[in-house]
């Protein structure tokens, strides 16, 4: 029979195209992979590449302005400090008590307890210093003393800080010489203490010497020192000595 003679209808499959009729369901998902998986992927039409890029500019922008305003707040803190130290400085200053720059004699009293009788010195160091050969280097001053004890009566002492003070009436050293103010220098002989010391000497005259002091603003001592020679001290004051006993 001739319908047992149909030729086998050929398969009408595009070459290419997968056999399966279940691949041909989703006639797009070939076009939507076309790009290969190593490829930059967009989304919004904005490569990755570039998002990146912006992202750590954006970061670099981020981590400058703040390194600004750490300089900015040290700096700022600094001068904050310097502020309050000022200030403190100044309300500190403003509280303290003047003290006082006049110089004059300094008085003390003592009194005995055994008898109730007072004592009394006024003491005036010399505004300069002098100094001396080993083993008296470092400095010395000269020292005026006026005491009053009922035992041994008014006396005026000079001694001094450190060294060998002179007082040898075979050799004429035995005196001192004294200018009060602008009147002349006069002598005064000296006295070696009952020790023996050679850092005080007692003054004959002392009353004299008192008189005067009570109205000098300025007393100068020349005084001989053992292989020294001699030297002047001067002794300046804003009130003269005041002494009644």
């Amino acid at each position: 029979m001739q319908g047992n003679n149909i030729p086998p209808v050929p398969d009408q499959t595009p070459v290419g195209q997968p056999a399966n009729p279940a691949q041909n369901q989703f006639p797009n998902q070939q076009s939507e992979n076309k790009y290969p998986p190593s490829s930059p992927q967009t989304n919004g039409g904005m490569p990755t590449v570039v998002k990146v890029i912006i992202g750590i500019f954006i970061f670099l922008v981020f981590i400058g302005i703040i390194a600004t305003c750490n300089k900015s707040g040290k700096a700022v803190s600094t001068n904050d400090s310097m502020a309050v130290v000022t200030i403190d400085t100044a309300i500190v200053a403003g509280i303290e008590e003047p003290v006082d720059q006049s110089k004059q004699w300094t008085e003390t009293s003592e009194k005995d307890e055994m008898t109730d009788v007072m004592s009394y010195w006024s003491t005036l160091i010399s505004d300069n210093t002098e100094y001396f050969d080993f083993p008296y280097e470092g400095g010395s001053k000269l020292k005026i003393t006026v005491r009053y004890m009922k035992k041994y009566g008014t006396d005026v002492i000079i001694s001094i800080s450190q060294g060998q003070m002179l007082c040898n009436e075979y050799n004429g050293t035995n005196y001192v010489t004294v200018r009060f103010d602008d009147t002349p220098a006069k002598k005064y002989y000296t006295i070696e203490p009952a020790d023996g010391s050679s850092e005080s000497l007692f003054l004959n005259s002392s009353r004299d010497f008192i008189n005067r002091a009570k109205t000098a603003k300025t007393i100068k001592i020349e005084v001989p020192f053992y292989q020294e020679g001699n030297r002047v001290f001067t002794f300046t004051i804003d009130e003269p000595l005041k002494w009644d006993h």
